[in-house]
């Protein structure tokens, strides 16, 4: 049980160790992507914490088994460059046994990979879309970004702001692109329209102290308007964010309830994760 548990600790330290190395690294790319979804104002920034962490599981169920590959042979080359190995097997540690201690050691990989990708990844999955889902609801003016143009709402409106604090958005730029209209204002403020009925998100943004300057791009006639408030109604925007996983964010449960060719490919996949992690089974690691 000795030897068992000094390989045990080899393997699953630089395990652990690569893991926390490529989920940094995948973090960092899909926080990068999602970062540049928030500077066009298709996420609220104070979310995106929130987010990744509902995507962790996923990477991890990923990068377990690639680690825990490395980690073994990471583990059993420096025991072989260290002659450890020879004095094992010189001892009478056969290849069965050895085999047999490393399948001990990848086992708790196997069981933690089998409730991530059965289990937590989905229930991720699943609240990640929700929160995808939900800033649907926003408008610019609620994910703006201060000092940067933002060009959203497919090209409708381009907006700007110096500071925002405690909801009060100041020295605010607008550009309407259809009705070329162009408003600048000291503040803005946001409120609900006191006219919505059923589904609809309507909301007002209330302009203060500004101007409104209608028809110079056309390079003809235009108009400027200076105004102590004025409200503009902001529809609902539509943000093209890829929500394609249904199947992805089902419980293993609801995938054995409904079968189907969607749920049974995914049912694989999953279960492909955990089969991946016992690459062992067919190696030798006294090689």
């Amino acid at each position: 049980m000795i030897i068992a548990r000094y390989l045990a600790k080899q393997i699953l330290q630089l395990t652990l160790a690569l893991t926390i190395v490529l989920l940094a690294v995948s973090v960092l790319i899909r926080l990068l992507n999602y970062l540049g979804d928030a500077t066009e104002g298709n996420i609220d920034p104070s979310v995106l914490l929130l987010l990744m962490s509902y995507r962790l599981p996923e990477f991890v169920q990923l990068i377990l088994p690639l680690a825990l590959m490395l980690g073994v042979l990471l583990a059993y080359g420096r025991m072989s460059a260290d002659n450890e190995m020879t004095v094992l097997i010189a001892s009478g540690l056969s290849k069965v046994r050895l085999l047999v201690y490393t399948l001990l050691s990848a086992s708790v990989i196997v069981i933690l990979i089998a409730y991530l990708s059965l289990s937590l990844t989905p229930w991720g999955l699943m609240n990640s879309e929700t929160l995808l889902e939900q800033q649907k609801d926003l408008n610019e003016f609620d994910v703006m970004v201060p000092g940067i143009f933002q060009d959203i709402s497919n090209g409708a409106r381009i907006t700007y702001a110096e500071n925002i604090e405690d909801n009060e958005i100041t020295y605010v730029f607008m550009h309407e692109t259809e009705s070329d209209r162009l408003i600048v204002a000291d503040s803005a403020s946001l409120t609900q329209s006191e006219e919505e009925q059923g589904e609809s998100q309507d909301r007002l943004v209330v302009f203060a102290e500004g101007s409104l300057s209608e028809g110079i791009a056309t390079g003809g006639v235009y108009s400027v308007t200076n105004f102590g408030e004025l409200a503009i109604r902001l529809p609902q925007r539509e943000i093209n964010i890829d929500l394609a996983m249904e199947e992805q964010a089902m419980s293993t449960g609801d995938l054995l309830a409904t079968i189907n060719n969607s749920t049974i490919a995914e049912l694989q996949w999953r279960l492909s994760l955990i089969n991946n992690s016992d690459f062992m089974f067919a190696c030798n690691p006294s090689k």
